[in-house]
């Protein structure tokens, strides 16, 4: 994204079952940088492919409007 966000920190969580092939979880920590709107796009495809379709795909629209700091 622009300015709106930033990404400050990215962590990658092992499964709670270590079997061959299980999936962890990936988490993002975002920090608000000014009031506006965004779009985030997150997808998933496999390393030693990266022209390939995205196995996978989620967006997030992202405001930010410069009022109290909640978290949610």
């Amino acid at each position: 994204p622009d300015d709106v966000v930033a990404v400050v920190d990215e962590i990658i969580r092992a499964p709670d079952q270590m079997i061959p092939g299980a999936a962890g979880t990936r988490v993002w920590t975002l920090r608000a940088e000014r009031p506006g709107r965004d779009r985030l796009e997150f997808v998933s495809r496999q390393p030693w492919e990266p022209d390939a379709p995205p196995a996978d795909r989620v967006v997030f629209d992202v405001v930010v409007d410069g009022g109290e700091r909640r978290e949610e």
